[in-house]
């Protein structure tokens, strides 16, 4: 058969003369499949661009660094087809990853469709996670359907807490209704059943604050999915969660892991409020963090202070650093730190325009795909 040429050009983005990070020179290899035949050529890496060229037939999978010799980050499309075949076909976990990462970064419904399809036959339960992560950064409204049904139909308890933390990043009514459905059925897993009560809490003014009250009222597996919940309830930014956290926080109420993901996230939560409700979560936070017997709460109450922004609470945390050993200092210095610098409350109010963003990109994002749709130009 005639041979072919393939044409490679690699470049280097990590270099920053400022912060001193260099180029890689380092050996490479890149590898092809062709009539099922493996190749592999070793390449020179030196400088910021660089191309080579080999003789070759038409290709099945085409990989750089196929055997993972080398510590990089990679982004490599080779086609979308290859890409596809790679999906299913790589014998190497890092192939079928890589793969799903670049397809989904399309956004193209077809390259969606082929990860969905894929996902049931995946064996490996690390890969599965990786390719739930890469749909759900991906976000568009074929990604979300695929999560979905990978929420309704994932059993193994390997990929469940990962599964639901990557949905955590997306507000979506579809997500939320599915997520509510594994709950009320039962998770009967305390990590899953935490990180899926931590996305329902994202989904802001849209989640069940109800089931979330409820969820961080009932003491389970030594108070961790509370934790889980209560941090739910700072998420979703309602005022009404506030007492939730509050009461929350009173010794005897819940354990002692409990009580002090509740004094943190009232910091977190009241951020979001209006001067009055801080004023009242830093009075609390302060009382925590000079007059609780326990360590683990005073120091969950300077988080709740260090989330919560208020300058006014560094003379409570100073009077708390002098009676704390040294090597707990440095974690309260960088809170006091950003404190100083206003920090923290810079942070809330750009998290809350970027939000806002987002939902309007996702909102027109959706009518695109819906007219794509109807047009049939997404098949």
């Amino acid at each position: 058969s005639e041979k072919r040429e393939g044409s490679f050009e690699i470049e280097q983005t990590q270099e920053d003369k400022d912060k001193g990070i260099p180029l890689f020179d380092l050996p490479l290899e890149i590898g092809w499949i062709s009539r099922g035949m493996r190749h592999t050529e070793e390449i020179h890496l030196n400088r910021k661009k660089k191309s080579f060229r080999f003789s070759m037939e038409e290709p099945e999978q085409v990989r750089i660094d196929p055997h993972s010799k080398s510590v990089h980050k990679l982004s490599f499309n080779p086609g979308e087809g290859l890409l596809r075949k790679q999906l299913t076909e790589a014998k190497d976990v890092v192939g079928r990853i890589l793969a799903a990462n670049e397809l989904a970064g399309t956004g193209k419904a077809k390259n969606i469709e082929t990860i969905r399809k894929a996902y049931p036959s995946e064996p490996f339960w690390g890969v599965r996670i990786r390719w739930a992560e890469a749909l759900a950064k991906a976000a568009t409204s074929p990604a979300i359907e695929a999560l979905v049904e990978i929420i309704k139909t994932e059993q193994d308890p390997m990929v469940l807490a990962p599964l639901f933390r990557a949905c955590g990043d997306i507000r979506d009514e579809r997500i939320k209704q599915a997520i509510q459905i594994r709950l009320t059925a039962g998770i009967g897993l305390y990590l899953a059943e935490g990180e899926a009560l931590k996305a329902l809490g994202a989904q802001k003014e849209d989640a069940p604050l109800d089931l979330l009250e409820k969820a961080a009222k009932t003491d389970k597996f030594s108070g961790l999915t509370q934790s889980c919940a209560f941090h739910g309830v700072a998420a979703t930014r309602e005022k009404k969660g506030l007492q939730i956290l509050s009461d929350a926080t009173k010794e005897g109420t819940s354990p002692i892991r409990a009580r002090s993901a509740a004094a943190s996230a009232l910091g977190t939560l009241a951020a979001y409020q209006e001067k009055r409700e801080k004023e009242k979560a830093r009075e609390t936070l302060e009382q925590l963090l000079l007059r609780d017997h326990f360590g683990r709460m005073n120091a969950a109450a300077a988080k709740g202070l260090g989330a919560l922004g208020e300058r006014q609470a560094l003379g409570s945390l100073e009077t708390y650093r002098r009676r704390i050993a040294e090597q707990d200092r440095p974690a309260l210095d960088r809170i006091m730190k950003t404190l100083r610098e206003g920090g923290d409350s810079k942070i809330a109010s750009l998290e809350k325009e970027l939000e806002e963003i987002r939902s309007k990109y996702r909102k027109l994002e959706e009518r695109i795909f819906s007219m794509e749709t109807k047009s049939g130009e997404s098949k």
